[in-house]
């Protein structure tokens, strides 16, 4: 059966996403953001615990994996170079400059190295960091090394909270992109998806729903204490405590949990597009106040978060109801499938 309380958990996170890069004002806006950290690790973790195979194979079910988001990642990055360039041309800017910069030998090795995608848009790391992530599972189910992998995980996250967090309580300063990247954002939560998956029934028996519910609260008061006191951060440890606990439960506890009929329409099939398309929607929204001469408004800047999110949920739906009907009446299939030009199983 479907976790129909994962779904929801999934449009949950892609609007925390939003919430990370428009965010609201003042102080509340800044402990909303921190509170969304959790987004990006638990859709790791989803990516994760969906791909564990118990006695199969890897290379059954992997290779389609990484070829999928390869596609998605060539198209993105096809989208917002595009949009990015529309957007030049529009306000004057210098396009050969930018294109000279995206286009940096240093900038393409930080991609391929951290998987930095910020010349073009920032939020795009998340599509080749978990090709990454694919490929080095591939290699571990290959070759038998899942326990080993697993053991790795104290390590990681240890690796992530000490570049992202505690270095610049010693005087160490890390690049963004050196934690957060395939190898310490990524893999230390993916592979805690695959652990959970593999031991479900212990966490089951030893973790109960209470207890669960109290480490969220803890992770949720911990991340506004340490916001407070150390400022913003990538990562908090009360960020790790709200993913790992929120994960339990939708899939352990799923069905305790009702979640509302368009939280899981939208979680199940517009959550990664949500993720993907926000910025576009927010560029347009931006566009739109400073033509009205309202983007310092107070109200609005209240609302554009929550604009954002539901404007681009919209749009999303909008263009996939447009391609199902022109699926439904594609006029050119039809005249091809009529004449014997097509059939079930063809390419074309």
């Amino acid at each position: 059966m479907r976790n129909k309380c994962l779904d929801g958990m999934k449009a949950i996170a892609a609007c925390m996403v939003i919430f990370i890069h428009i965010d609201l004002p003042g102080q509340t806006g800044v402990f909303i953001e921190a509170l969304s950290r959790f987004a990006v690790p638990f859709f790791f973790m989803i990516s994760g615990y969906f791909c564990y195979y118990n006695g199969k194979d890897a290379s059954d079910k992997i290779p389609g994996k990484i070829f999928h988001i390869v596609k998605l990642m060539i198209f993105a990055m096809a989208f917002y170079f595009i949009w990015e360039i529309s957007k030049r041309l529009v306000t004057g800017e210098n396009l050969y400059r930018w294109i000279r910069e995206v286009t940096d030998r240093q900038n393409i090795m930080r991609l391929l190295l951290y998987n930095s995608t910020s010349p073009l848009r920032g939020h795009l790391w998340f599509l080749p960091a978990l090709i990454y992530c694919y490929m080095l599972d591939y290699l571990i189910e290959r070759f038998h090394l899942r326990k080993i992998a697993f053991l790795c995980i104290p390590v990681l996250l240890g690796g992530l909270l000490w570049r992202g967090y505690f270095s610049s309580f010693f005087g160490y300063s890390y690049r963004i992109m050196e934690y957060r990247n395939w190898l310490f954002t990524g893999m230390s939560f993916y592979l805690l998806g695959q652990m959970f998956h593999e031991y479900l029934y212990w966490f089951r028996r030893k973790i109960g729903y209470i207890t669960l519910i109290l480490i969220m609260t803890v992770g949720i008061g911990m991340t506004i204490w340490e916001c407070s006191q150390f400022g913003a951060k990538e990562i908090y440890v009360g960020s790790i405590l709200i993913c790992i606990s929120i994960f339990l439960l939708t899939v352990l506890w799923g069905t305790r949990i009702r979640m509302p009929e368009v939280l899981t329409a939208v979680g199940a099939k517009l959550a990664f597009p949500v993720y993907l398309f926000h910025l576009a929607v927010g560029d347009m929204m931006r566009v739109l106040a400073v033509a009205g001469n309202f983007e310092d408004n107070l109200a609005y800047l209240w609302i554009r978060p929550f604009a954002v999110c539901v404007f681009t949920i919209v749009m999303i739906a909008l263009v996939y109801r447009g391609c199902s009907f022109w699926k439904k009446y594609d006029i050119v299939g039809i005249l091809f499938r009529q004449f014997g030009l097509w059939r079930k199983g063809s390419p074309l």
